[in-house]
């Protein structure tokens, strides 16, 4: 197994970006649909999808409940990478319809949503079922704030 990989490191990294995969799909086919009704409603759908695909991707879910895991393995597997990219030319086709503030740099907002998306779903993955109200009044107070960060 290790004469395609240099390590057993690169061998784990390797499955995380193989299980992601799927995630980072559906994250992708989300992007698709409108966004100018609400960022709201969009990083909603995002999130909850993303909570809901993980239970059938338990790599990936142990990785995002462990913070340590997510920072050496998740943020530059390349389908995430990928993903941000996408993240960054969605915006920019936004900056052209005039949905989002022209003097935005998308590159740096994309990462900054990839962040809180991420964030969001470690938190939930990791959160009892009876605390998730909480990290729902939280999130929707984040997102609020960065929609409203975002118009121009």
């Amino acid at each position: 197994m290790y004469r395609y990989f240099d390590d057993k490191e690169s061998l784990f990294t390797a499955a995380v970006n193989a299980d992601a995969e799927a995630l980072v799909a559906f994250v992708r086919s989300r992007l698709a649909v409108d966004v100018r009704p609400s960022l709201v409603d969009l990083l909603d759908l995002i999130s909850d999808g993303l909570v809901e695909a993980i239970d059938g991707h338990p790599l990936v879910s142990r990785v995002l409940a462990d913070r340590d895991m997510v920072t050496q393995h998740v943020l530059e597997l390349p389908s995430v990478v990928g993903l941000r990219t996408d993240i960054a030319s969605l915006l920019e086709l936004l900056q052209e319809q005039g949905v989002v503030r022209p003097s935005l740099d998308a590159k740096s907002a994309a990462l900054a949503l990839e962040s809180i998306v991420l964030s969001h779903v470690a938190d939930l993955t990791a959160a009892l079922p009876a605390t998730a109200s909480i990290y729902h009044r939280r999130w929707h107070a984040i997102v609020g704030l960065v929609e409203t960060a975002l118009k121009p």
